[in-house]
């Protein structure tokens, strides 16, 4: 029997981790202010957690529409782009690797370090920008495990996993450089569901610094201004504080979702994006919902949460808060049931003008005998003085 030894390769990317299943990498990022015209050489460390070969490349840094990260520019080029400038400082020799862009192996010279088991190496790179550069630039520092696969001389298939880590570095350069934030909203879309509606909206970095954008859409009613919903934006790819960073020239996707219905009518969505300036990019769409054709099954109100849910210790108070809103053109009047005896409706009978909400209080105080997950009576919402009637499903948990 002929023995075959057969190569499976997986690349693996980890941005901006430290460690990569092997050798570490510190910082994990890099931000570097420079005068125009001005070099510099910076220096990462590397540590090594076994003997590896790493190979040293730049990349580009971009985020997409959808906020993915990438390290390639498009094919137009990348005007923020330091890639071309920056030289690592490593001695270069010939390696073999499976090239993940062009799916084979390859040989190329390369910049290559090898590590030992808790060996710790400097490894420095050489910033040299254009006379002519100003502004914010990036780049990503790559560090490839090229690590060759010892062969076992068995007939298993043998896996080769190459781990890298990419580094971002971000560099401003100052001089006769002038910052300008600058934006515009575009591709507004409003979609309606049954019960529900989702707005869709972009927005384009127009100029020469990133910015951290967050956006807000407001359904204003059209014949009188009144605003019926306030809706935070979600960004594609957003920040912990819920901002988009957008990078100069970059656009981004944003998206709105209101759970509720709106009473049948003309509407403007306006969105409105924040960036730190005092002038915010705004867009507005217009859209209509349509009257329910079905009188007979017309509810006027709709409610959130859709379900309580109590979850504290036995002979604990708590409150929580149902909201209703007015669906109908004109003012409903409602009467929230409750048929638990440690259940307080602190607010039972309610008017609620057309258009509007109310927040009712819901004051609970869990007896001993009630377990997680015992069988409680719903809340029951009674439109005044023979409309429909829901059902708001009471749930006992615990802290």
């Amino acid at each position: 029997m002929t023995n075959k030894l057969f190569l499976i390769t997986i690349s693996i990317m980890l941005f901006l981790a430290p460690t990569a299943h092997g050798f570490q990498v510190t910082p994990a990022s890099k931000a570097i202010q420079l005068g125009q015209g001005q070099q510099e050489t910076i220096t990462i460390r590397l540590v090594g957690t076994k003997t590896e070969k790493v190979m040293l490349y730049l990349g580009d840094y971009i985020i997409d529409r959808r906020g993915t990260v990438g390290f390639e520019a498009p094919e137009e080029g990348d005007r923020n782009s330091a890639k071309e400038w920056i030289s690592p400082l490593t001695t270069a020799e010939e390696v073999t690797y499976y090239d993940t862009i062009e799916q084979k192996m390859v040989t190329r010279r390369a910049p290559v370090v090898n590590l030992n088991e808790g060996e710790v190496k400097e490894v420095s790179f050489r910033l040299s920008p254009p006379i002519d550069a100003k502004g914010e630039y990036y780049a990503t520092l790559h560090f490839r495990d090229i690590t060759p696969l010892e062969a076992d001389n068995s007939d298993r298939p043998q896996v080769a996993v190459y781990f890298a880590i990419a580094a971002r570095l971000s560099i401003h350069i100052t001089g006769s450089f002038i910052p300008v934030k600058n934006g515009s909203a575009f591709d507004g879309e409003v979609y309606q569901g049954e019960g529900s509606t989702r707005l869709f909206s972009a927005f384009r970095n127009s100029g020469n610094v990133h910015l951290n954008v967050k956006g807000k859409t407001f359904i204003r009613r059209k014949s009188d201004s009144r605003i019926f919903a306030e809706i935070e934006l979600t960004p594609a790819g957003s920040q912990p504080d819920g901002s988009a960073f957008i990078l100069p020239g970059s656009l981004r996707d944003f998206e709105g979702f209101l759970s509720r219905p709106l009473p049948a009518g003309d509407y403007i969505a306006e969105t409105i994006y924040d960036y730190g300036s005092y002038i915010m990019p705004k867009q507005a769409v217009e859209f209509t919902v349509k009257e329910n054709a079905d009188r007979g099954d017309f509810q006027a109100y709709s409610f959130e949460p859709k379900n309580i849910n109590i979850s504290a210790q036995p002979g604990r108070t708590e409150i929580q808060k149902l909201t209703i809103y007015n669906m109908s053109a004109e003012s409903i009047t409602l009467k929230i049931l409750n048929e638990e005896n440690w259940i307080t409706v602190l607010n039972p009978d309610i008017s609620i003008p057309e258009g509007s909400f109310r927040n009712i209080g819901i004051m609970s105080t869990l007896p001993e005998t009630i377990e997680p997950g015992s069988s409680v009576h719903p809340l029951l919402i009674r439109e005044l003085p023979d409309g429909l009637s829901s059902e708001v499903p009471v749930a006992v948990g615990r802290d």
